[in-house]
């Protein structure tokens, strides 16, 4: 069943522990922030405290007014900043692992010896990555239900919904980069090299590109702004920034696929 006809499964069977691992540190994050934020939204001394941050740390963490509203504050707490850091680093992960990790590991020539097509490989890895992220992104989101019926407030299910769904977007696009830049290279630092400077020029972009005028135009350039950009919690999905995330997630998937395809392995 998870040998190496089944590719998705096997896959999924080997990285069991960080996807457990990673779905509950996102879970207790979002059950924390949750729980939290009756305290933050009715802080009168800690909204004052908030306005007297720089302008670059209010864009990191948030202004008053988003701490004044559960939508506002789940955006920066978890969205913006550790769930946003958490999902970024756990998809290079799974990524440059898939082809590169194989190769670094001196199993990849016993898979493609087998009788199964490179595209299938491909394919089945690229799919146990969705399956892979998909839990950790599931669960905070369930977490901050729970903590919101717990202390008995509510907030947009249809923009938990929006954010959920764009934060797995970003999560995609981001673990496909790593995978086909190790497809290409066979390489784990050169996909880890590659997907992490890709992610974290972006994040920065995005966080300081709105404070500076000249600068402003680049923040389009940050796939991190596709992510958060819009603030989908509170406006919900913004097409076009939802097609840039798939559409990188998808050249990204067909790269590697053709990378992997035409490698000399041996």
């Amino acid at each position: 069943m998870f040998g190496y006809g089944n590719v998705f499964l096997k896959t999924l069977r080997d990285r069991r522990r960080s996807i457990l691992v990673v779905s509950l540190a996102m879970f207790a994050t979002g059950l924390y922030v949750a729980m939290l934020f009756p305290e933050f939204g009715a802080n009168a001394s800690m909204a004052q405290l908030i306005e007297q941050l720089p302008d670059w740390w209010q864009n990191l963490i948030g202004d008053a007014i988003q701490f004044a509203t559960p939508e506002g504050f789940f955006t920066t707490q978890p969205y913006s900043f550790l769930g946003a850091v958490i999902m970024i680093a756990f998809s290079i992960s799974l990524g440059q692992s898939a082809i590169a990790g194989e190769e670094d590991a001196n199993t990849l020539d016993q898979l493609v010896a087998n009788p199964i097509s490179r595209t299938r490989v491909y394919a089945h890895k690229a799919l146990a990555l969705a399956a892979a992220v998909t839990a950790p992104v599931v669960s905070v989101a369930a977490a901050l239900v729970i903590g919101g019926l717990a202390r008995g407030y509510d907030f947009s299910y249809s923009g938990l919904a929006a954010q959920t769904a764009s934060l797995l977007l970003l999560s995609l696009a981001v673990g496909s980069l790593a995978m086909a830049a190790g497809a290409w290279t066979g390489s784990k630092g050169h996909a880890i090299a590659i997907a992490a400077t890709v992610s974290g020029v972006g994040y920065l972009l995005n966080l300081v590109a709105p404070l500076i005028d000249w600068m402003q135009p680049t923040q389009y350039v940050s796939i991190v702004y596709y992510y958060i950009g819009n603030t989908p919690f509170i406006e919900g999905l913004t097409l076009w920034h939802t097609a840039v995330l798939a559409a990188a997630t998808m050249m990204s998937a067909v790269a590697g696929g053709v990378a992997f395809n035409n490698r000399d392995l041996h």
